[in-house]
This record gives structure tokens, sequence and C-alpha cells, in this order.
């Protein structure tokens, strides 16, 4: 039963024990087992996506970066400001991850059905899928149909199609395994199929709310160990580094909330005035690539058939370098 390869198998092994009339045994393995078979039963340990790791570990993980910067704040209120600032940075370093693979070049060794992947997938999941592409070169059938087959496994009996598998990484990760991919082989049809794959690993759905590469910081280096201070930190105090580490997440924060609003306005804004709009933000862009500086100036111009007042709202700008260059 711990080795049944689908809920078929199991239930008809379940019934075996049924009509043995062992009762005691029955009653053992209804108290002990049974309610718990989705912990011990292969095919159903692995039925729910899990992408290979834990709730508990990465639960775990989560804590063990916030009290590393958070530290020990003094008060209640100091450890609700330093949470709010920790969450805000470790999203903009998840962000900036996730921006900087956007950056990535494919291996040049990589084949055609590797590149579409490439072009679907985060690199992350792209990594795992060009792996069982290679592996899937090795694997072999104890016996195949047209749309199911049996591969060799050494843990347990899997069931393979042609769009599914019951293997761990599959039904895990919801991203094509090598048995999927060695029989689509097998039967002739394309490896590539973005049907194959999960829709949280595309590169779309990670670049919903990720800033465009431009706005990415560079991750920062690492903090070298330091030796033990002769006297400890006050309580709430930060080393340096890592104080100069958590001003450069918040602003970076800052920035790319901002930008969003930004973005979201132009966006809105009438279709006649998009391109001028969208002219100012490259002209900002440029000249702060450059290293200089800009100054806005508020135009004070209202559009043909209004009449009101200006306010914010309505007054156009004009985007001046620091050698007053007109953009």
């Amino acid at each position: 039963m711990c080795y049944a390869a689908s809920a078929e198998e199991y239930d008809l092994l379940y019934h075996q024990l049924l009509d043995t009339n062992a009762q005691r045994a029955i009653d053992y393995f209804h108290r002990q087992w049974h309610g718990s078979r989705g912990q011990w039963v292969e095919s159903f340990k692995h039925e729910g996506e899990t992408y290979l790791t834990s709730t508990v570990k990465r639960v775990e993980l989560l804590s063990q970066q916030l009290q590393a910067r958070l530290g020990k704040p003094a008060d209640s209120a100091g450890l609700a400001e330093g949470l709010l600032r920790a969450v805000g940075g470790l999203r903009a370093e998840s962000e900036g991850r996730d921006g900087q693979q956007q950056l990535r070049s494919l291996p040049a060794e990589s084949g055609p059905v590797a590149a579409a992947y490439w072009e679907l997938l985060t690199g992350y999941a792209f990594a795992r899928v060009r792996r069982e592409l290679e592996e899937a070169e090795w694997v072999s059938f104890l016996s195949a149909g047209p749309e199911r087959a049996r591969p060799a496994c050494r843990r347990r009996a899997l069931l393979t199609g042609t769009a599914g598998c019951q293997c761990a990484f599959r039904t895990a990760m919801k991203l094509p395994c090598r048995h999927l991919l060695a029989l689509r082989r097998l039967r002739g049809h394309e490896l590539y199929d973005p049907a194959l794959c999960s829709p949280r690993w595309s590169r779309r759905h990670c670049q919903r709310d990720q800033p465009p590469p431009a706005l990415l910081l560079p991750e920062p280096e690492p903090v070298p160990a330091q030796p033990p201070a002769a006297a400890p930190p006050l309580l709430g105090e930060q080393t340096p580094a890592v104080a100069a580490t958590a001003a450069q997440q918040e602003r970076y924060s800052q920035a790319y909330r901002l930008s969003q609003k930004l973005s979201l306005l132009a966006a809105g804004c009438p279709a006649e005035e998009f391109d001028s709009c969208l002219a100012v933000m490259t002209a900002v862009t440029n000249i702060w690539a450059r290293g200089g500086q800009v100054q806005v100036t508020e135009l004070n111009v209202t559009r043909p058939g209004e009449d009101r007042p200006p306010t914010p709202e309505n007054m156009p700008s004009e985007v001046n370098n620091t050698n007053q260059n007109r953009v």
C-alpha cells in the first residue's frame, strides 16, 4: 500500500485488507494509518503543488531573515517600524533578483526547444526544465501505449502520459518532467508546449509587479563577518553596514512605489498627450543616467475647452537639467 501508484491501486489493496476480516489489524490500521495516508502513500504524497519547498521551511527562512534585519528593537513602536521596513526590504530584494534574472542570456549550447522554454519561463524554472530535457534522453519504458507508458523507475511504479506524469517533480512543480518529455519524443509530439507549465512559472506572471530592469539596483555585496566586539551594542543598535543596506532598500522601495504610480498616471493620460509624457520621463531617465540633476518647473497652461483655476493636477511641467538645457 505504501508504494501504490494511484488512488485506485490503494483502494484495491485497502479492500483486500478489509476482506481478510482481521478485525484487530483493521482497527489498528484505521486508527494509526488510514487517516494519514496522504503522508506515507507515494501516490498521495505528491498530489499537491508544493514546488519542492515546504511551508514550514519557507516560514523558518522568512523568520530568520526578519530576525537578522530587526535586531533588538527597544519598544513595540520600534518593532512595528522595523518590521515594516524589513518586509519592504525583503520584497525589494526579491524583485531585484527576479529583474536581474531577466537580464541573463540563454546559454549558447541550448537547442530550439530549450530556447522556447527560456522565453517562456523564469530563470529558476528554466534551469529545472533544462535538466529534465537532458535527462529525458536516458529514460526507458517498461511498457508504452499510444498515450500512456510506464517508465523504468527504481523507487515506485509510475504512469506517464503525454500531458502528465505521476512522478514527484511533475506533480510538485507543474513543469514538464523527463518521463513526459521522453514519451512525447517517442510519440513524435512537440517537446515544447506552454500548457505543460504552470502559469506561476512564466515570465509574464512574475513581471506583473516587477520594476523594469533599468530601475533595478545591483545586489548588495555580502558583508564580511566581524570579530566579536569588546562590548555588546546597545539595545536596538545596528551596525553601519546593516543600517546602510536597510536605508538603500528603503529608498528603493519608495522610488519603486512612486514609479508604479507614475506609470499608471502616464498610461491614463489622453492619447494625444502620451508621447509628450513619455518624452519627459525618458529625458529624466537619461539625465540621471548621465549623472546629472533634474529640476521641475510647473507651467500654468489651460487646455482648450477648460475654464478652471490651475491646480497641481492640471499644470504641465518642464524638465531642466542642471545645465539649463531645455527638454
